[in-house]
């Protein structure tokens, strides 16, 4: 009786300890038309982890953590961009994405205080530069330690050493999808990365954009990291007519199903200022500050059974063809200063 209490008293301990380091991973795809009859396509994968969690994990990848785990790197940003953002056509403010880089490759860490702070940054790009299949290093004339108060670091830790690496001429590609796939529990075969793992549909769009973020655990806070991937799609087709569009136009699938180990789902439409009938009812509406202003945004919940499977249908009311704007510059707000990357 001794012996199985004691064993059954282990096992409430072990019990205890996995659910103090237990992950949680959330996953969500958001859709904004443009006002140039283009269609802004976002997917984020997001997963908070402790230190337990990140040496001996379900949901977070190890052969990205260990790199800065051993480098001694606080927080870390990588991504890789193709294809051109016109910020007059598209939207001022870029990306939804807003931590996508410029063009090419690009990668931005904190690495705290310790010797061989260079050897130790070259030895995190080089790490993710096979993970990524890219050859993002050594370039110590490329890598800088300035930009710092431009990306400043999340956390409060002091003594932090910032870095940046920018190689503009390497662009998005298809074979730094599937390594990015493979860092996603649900590895691109349920929930929504079954919906990104379709490089002939998702490299045809115009501009991409692939990226992650991590944030090591630190001062007893957990960590973070996160995936995103955003595409820009033209609805309008060659002949013209309507931007009238579904997911299984974009996607040639429906909703998908969750995936399993996922404690949220969420599939988020950005309303434009004209008028939409969509086919199924919002579980919710809610608002987002998005380009300067508040912009209302439906959302779905797709953990929900009604929604899994179905195609969900987004039209303009009264728009049989699309009709381009003469000017996308908004004539009553004149901005007093303009920037532009190339």
């Amino acid at each position: 009786m001794l012996a199985i209490n004691g064993c059954t008293l282990l096992l409430l301990g072990l019990g205890q300890a996995m659910g103090q380091s237990a992950e949680m991973f959330r996953e969500s795809l958001t859709l904004m038309p443009l006002p140039d009859g283009r269609l802004s396509v976002l997917f984020e994968f997001e997963t908070d982890f402790d230190k337990a969690a990140g040496l001996h994990n379900t949901l977070t990848p190890p052969s990205l953590l260990l790199p800065l785990a051993y480098n001694n790197v606080s927080e870390l940003t990588i991504s890789f961009a193709a294809g051109k953002w016109d910020p007059l056509r598209s939207g001022a403010m870029g990306p939804i994405q807003v931590e996508a880089g410029g063009g090419g490759g690009e990668i931005r860490g904190w690495l705290k205080d310790g010797d061989d702070t260079s050897s130790r940054w070259t030895a995190v790009t080089q790490a993710l530069g096979g993970l990524f299949c890219a050859g993002l290093g050594p370039d110590d004339e490329g890598s800088i330690k300035t930009f710092g108060h431009v990306y400043p670091a999340h956390g409060s830790e002091q003594g932090l050493t910032h870095r940046l690496l920018s190689t503009p001429y390497l662009p998005l590609c298809t074979e730094n999808l599937t390594p990015f796939l493979s860092l996603l529990p649900s590895k691109g075969q349920s929930g929504l990365s079954l919906l990104l793992a379709q490089p002939g549909i998702i490299f045809s769009w115009g501009f991409k954009a692939e990226g992650i973020e991590v944030i090591m655990p630190s001062d007893g806070k957990a960590g973070r990291w996160r995936g995103w991937w955003e595409g820009v799609v033209d609805l309008v087709p060659e002949k013209g007519g309507s931007r009238a569009f579904s997911l299984g136009s974009l996607f040639k699938k429906g909703v998908p199903k969750a995936f399993p180990e996922a404690s949220s789902s969420v599939l988020t439409l950005v309303k434009p200022d004209t008028d939409l009938d969509v086919s199924l009812e919002p579980d919710t509406t809610d608002s987002m500050w998005i380009d300067g202003k508040s912009r209302e945004v439906l959302q779905w919940d797709l953990m929900d059974e009604r929604v899994q499977h179905k195609d969900i249908k987004v039209s303009w009311l009264g728009e049989d063809k699309f009709q381009y704007r003469k000017s996308f510059r908004s004539v009553s707000v004149t901005p007093r200063l303009s920037g532009r990357r190339t």
